[in-house]
């Protein structure tokens, strides 16, 4: 068993284990996001054994050639077996990583079953959706990378393959060239290449592991929220759309910021544009909006923030109805600056203060009608409250 698998079975258990003390969905989707991103970091840590891999079959390819001088046809048939090795190594990660990635979504579906279990109060049958149809929308559905930017499931993968063995083979191609033989052309390789798990480090095998994290970040988020959709659009007697859950805490982004506590349902045209995740590494979820029929009493339900304070990370549980403004409107100023900027958290002040914004209005204006950032140019530029507050600051 993998170590991927071991924390995946631990996410499971674990959120199974608090189900009991939890009464609304937020607060079980705000779980249940902390626990993925701990899965995620340990599928992207799982390609270690296979770069490592990779970096001594370079070695093992090139010693036969070590008091050899690297003819064309030496070079010829070292770079196509260093690249039959890269894509090798490369493809059973990605296999392996296939494999955690449909435990994930296998996990999140008796996720949501035990959640409506628990939070609904009505005795009502709940519907598992298909696995070949969660499939199939894990492939088809775009996943967005940042403005403007998408790419498909199997697209970040190909990409994440196809650049890494083509930067080995460059660097080898660099390496042998002015080499006076096959050891010179190995020990400039390995300045090139060599695995140090540095987060500093540019060497083409430590790129490639951080790279993972990223792409296990961001199609983690992916295939748990499309699994989350796929099981909404399955009990829609129940469930009537989806609600955006950000994470509280001073690293989230604007377009993540401003979606906290919204709902959309997946027959919006805007729904691909809305839904997480909305960036690379997106760390932010849906939940389901309940038919009103099945509301649930969310006076006394927490869920977890993490704001930096005076420097320092401030664990603090607010109610699990608060928006992502809503708690930071309880920030001093200045850990409000470090979160929006000095001029934009001025603005958020004097709007809250005067009464021409409110938090959600707030979140609104940040983003553009695509849930994308605006500058703060932008912002000042647009005929609204907070366009006319920025516009005065301007002036001051």
């Amino acid at each position: 068993m993998t170590s991927a698998y071991r924390c995946i079975i631990n996410y499971h258990l674990n959120t199974a284990l608090k189900m009991a003390e939890l009464e609304i969905l937020t607060t079980m989707a705000t779980q249940q996001t902390a626990d993925l991103q701990r899965v995620a970091k340990q599928i992207g840590a799982d390609i270690v054994p296979y770069i490592k891999r990779i970096e001594s079959g370079i070695e093992d390819i090139l010693r036969p050639y070590y008091d050899k001088t690297i003819t064309a046809k030496r070079q010829d048939k070292i770079l196509k077996d260093i690249t039959e090795l890269t894509n090798f190594e490369y493809g059973e990660y990605l296999k392996d990583f296939n494999l955690s990635m449909k435990v994930i979504s296998g996990e999140e579906v008796a996720a949501s079953t035990m959640a409506l279990d628990v939070a609904i109060e009505s005795d009502v049958d709940i519907s598992e959706p298909k696995k070949s149809d969660i499939n199939h929308a894990v492939i088809a559905t775009p996943i967005q990378q940042g403005d403007k930017s998408w790419t498909t499931y199997k697209g970040i993968q190909s990409s994440f393959k196809s650049q890494y063995v083509d930067e080995i083979n460059s660097a080898l191609v660099v390496s042998m060239q002015g080499a006076e033989n096959g050891k010179e052309a190995a020990d400039a390789a390995y300045t090139q290449l060599h695995y140090t798990g540095r987060k500093a480090s540019k060497s083409v095998l430590d790129r490639s592991r951080r790279s993972a994290n990223s792409m296990a970040a961001t199609t983690t988020n992916h295939v748990a929220n499309v699994t989350r959709v796929q099981f909404g659009e399955a009990n829609k007697k129940l469930i009537k759309g989806y609600v955006f859950v950000s994470v509280i805490d001073s690293g989230t982004t604007t377009t993540c910021r401003s979606g906290d506590g919204t709902t959309m349902s997946a027959d919006n045209p805007k729904f691909l544009s809305w839904v997480a995740p909305r960036h690379r590494g997106c760390r932010s979820a849906i939940t389901y909006d309940v038919n009103d029929r099945y509301k649930l009493d969310a006076d006394s339900t927490k869920r977890a923030s993490s704001f930096r304070v005076d420097g320092l990370q401030s664990p603090k549980p607010i109610p699990s109805s608060q928006t992502y403004y809503e708690a930071m409107a309880s920030l001093d100023a200045a850990d409000q600056n470090q979160i929006l900027g000095v001029s934009l958290g001025k603005a958020f002040r004097k709007g809250l203060k005067d009464g021409t914004l409110t938090p959600e209005s707030f979140a609104k204006l940040t983003v553009d009608s695509l849930y994308q950032p605006l500058t703060l140019k932008q912002m000042s530029e647009r005929n609204n409250a907070l366009g006319e507050i920025l516009r005065k600051q301007n002036k001051t």
